[in-house]
C-alpha cells in the first residue's frame, strides 16, 4: 500500500507476519516527525540498525526511514534466509535489457528450486541521466523498458509478426551484447509500447471491466501519477531541463496543468 503523509513525505507499507514501512522525505529543507504505531510491537529501523524505544521518529530532509514492526517474541532477529542480487536489466532478453517477461518467471522458479527465499533487485524507477535509476524523475513509477513485449503480444496488444520483425532488426544492429545500449533499446522498444498502448485504449470502448480497472488505478494513484504523466509529457515535447519549460510549468500552475491534461489526455495517459 502506498500513501502520502503530506506534500513531501511519501511511504509504502507491506503487511505480513511482520510489517515493513518505508518513508521518504523529498523536501530539501524541511524535516518531519513520523509517528509509528504504539501497539506493543518491536520497532526496528533498518538503515541505522537500531531498535526504537519511542514511537516518534525524526525524518531529516532528503532522507528515508525503513522500519520493521514485529511482535515481541524474545528475539529481534530475522529468520536466516538466502537470496540473490540480480538487476532486472541483467536478465536474458531479445531487446538489449532484461524485462519482466519469461526470463523473470524462469529465474523465480530457479530461485525457488534452489531454496532461495529472496530476489534483490536494483531500483526499477525510470532511468535518468547516464541511464541511471538513481537519477530518476519518479520514486513511484516503473521503468517502461522492463515491460515485456512478449507479454503484450500474449495479451493481444501486439502482433506476432511485427514483434518478430523488430526483434530481427534489433539483433542485426546490436553490436556489443556485453553492454546495454539504452538509446538503441528505446528506439526499437518505445514505438512498440506506443502501439500496444493505442490498441489498449481502443479496446476500452468495448471492455468495460478493463476500463473500470484502469480508471480505478488512476484514481488510487492520482497523488503521484497525474504529476508524473504531465512531467513526462512535457519532458518529451519540450526537452531540456524543466526549468526552461516556461513560468506556468515551472511554477506548477494548476489551471495550466488542468487544461493540458484535458487537451492532451490520451498522450499523457500513455505514461501511466
Amino acid at each position: 500500500t502506498t500513501f502520502a503523509l503530506n506534500d513531501d513525505v511519501f511511504a509504502f507499507r507491506v503487511k505480513g507476519s511482520e510489517e515493513l514501512v518505508v518513508y521518504v522525505n523529498r523536501s530539501v529543507e524541511q524535516g518531519y516527525e513520523i509517528a509509528l504505531p504504539e501497539d506493543g510491537r518491536v520497532r526496528l529501523e533498518l538503515l541505522r540498525g537500531s531498535i526504537l524505544s519511542s514511537t516518534e521518529y525524526y525524518l531529516p530532509p532528503l532522507e528515508a526511514g525503513v522500519f520493521v514492526l514485529k511482535e515481541k517474541n524474545g528475539s529481534t532477529c530475522f529468520n536466516r534466509s538466502a537470496g540473490v542480487l540480480l538487476p532486472i536489466f541483467s536478465l536474458p532478453a531479445d531487446f538489449g535489457v532484461g524485462d519482466l517477461g519469461v526470463s523473470a518467471f524462469e529465474f523465480v522458479d530457479f530461485l525457488a528450486y534452489a531454496g532461495f527465499e529472496k530476489w534483490q533487485v536494483l531500483p526499477n524507477n525510470p532511468i535518468g541521466k547516464a541511464d541511471s535509476p538513481y537519477y530518476s524523475s519518479s520514486v513511484f513509477a516503473g521503468n517502461p523498458l522492463y515491460i515485456s513485449l512478449d507479454k503484450l503480444k500474449d495479451a493481444g496488444l501486439l502482433g506476432t509478426w511485427e514483434l518478430l520483425e523488430q526483434k530481427a532488426l534489433f539483433q542485426e544492429r546490436e553490436l556489443d551484447t556485453a553492454m546495454a545500449d539504452y538509446e538503441m533499446v528505446r528506439r526499437f522498444k518505445v514505438p512498440l509500447l506506443r502501439k500496444a498502448y493505442d490498441k489498449f485504449i481502443a479496446s476500452l470502448e468495448f471492455d468495460s471491466v478493463t476500463k473500470s480497472s484502469f480508471q480505478a488505478y488512476i484514481k488510487e494513484n492520482s497523488y503521484w501519477l497525474i504529476d508524473y504523466g504531465l512531467f513526462s509529457y512535457l519532458e518529451e515535447v519540450k526537452g531540456g531541463s524543466w526549468q526552461t519549460w516556461g513560468p506556468l510549468a515551472f511554477n506548477h500552475d494548476q489551471d495550466f496543468l488542468d487544461d493540458l491534461l484535458f487537451e492532451k489526455k490520451c498522450e499523457i495517459e500513455y505514461f501511466f
